[in-house]
């Protein structure tokens, strides 16, 4: 493909991401208002339960497209990160609640400070990262715990996800965050773009990320984020 194709094939992924996060947005707040409604009534656990499968679903829906649309920028270069004001902490409640019920065969639990953990970061994307490290820790182990873990260090919070699964082949530690990068030990694992856009948010708030995988012992993927935050507006490159 040539370097004009490939930036037409940018270009559309950006335009159709667009298009389709609005449709997704409007049915992800009405499933919110539901489940908000439904909480207020007697006998409706089977509907909250179905509910929160349908937000789950949802969320999978915009994570993915996410993530395509993220690469789109990353390689037309206009990949840049928006600071807010934000709390880790209620980011990874609000993450793990949503894909707690995506899987029966998974138990995904959640171990965080007693404090928040706020600081000026691109809260929609330190979610997606999250998010995608979540939906990775389900589709590469076919049950088991799955552990959420945040901690406040010195200088930066650190965020580990460990899981029970197929683990990652020893020596491509590194390699799985490349573009269209995937374990040499899985099979019809996607597009592998998660992992790739996943290290350019975390490099880009200045943080770091990583993996181990200790033989037939599952995975833990853990990224950190500092502390003092970013700027306002901050280029992710």
């Amino acid at each position: 493909m040539s370097a004009a194709e490939e930036n037409a094939v940018l270009r559309f992924l950006d335009l159709a991401g667009h298009d389709l996060r609005n449709p997704i947005a409007v049915m992800k707040s009405q499933v919110q208002l539901l489940q908000r409604r439904f909480e207020r009534e007697e006998r409706a656990a089977a509907d909250i339960e179905d509910l929160a499968r349908i937000a789950y679903q949802i969320e999978r829906l915009r994570s993915g497209l996410d993530t395509f649309l993220e690469a789109a920028r990353i390689g037309q270069g206009r990949f840049a990160l928006m600071a807010e004001r934000c709390d880790l902490t209620a980011i990874a409640r609000r993450t793990v609640k949503t894909y707690q019920v995506a899987s029966r065969a998974h138990r995904i639990t959640l171990q965080t400070p007693e404090e928040p953990i706020v600081a000026r970061w691109d809260s929609m994307r330190v979610e997606l990262v999250l998010a995608t490290l979540l939906s990775n820790a389900l589709r590469y182990s076919s049950g088991g715990d799955v552990r959420v873990v945040l901690t406040r260090e010195p200088t930066v919070a650190r965020v580990t996800v460990t899981d029970s699964g197929v683990g990652i082949p020893p020596g491509e530690e590194e390699a799985i965050f490349g573009e269209y990068a995937t374990g040499s030990n899985t099979e019809n694992s996607g597009a592998g773009l998660g992992l790739y856009v996943v290290r350019t948010i975390v490099r880009g708030h200045d943080g770091d990320i990583g993996v181990t995988s200790p033989a037939d012992a599952g995975a833990s993927f853990w990224f950190t984020l500092p502390l003092a935050g970013i700027a306002a507006i901050s280029l992710g490159l």
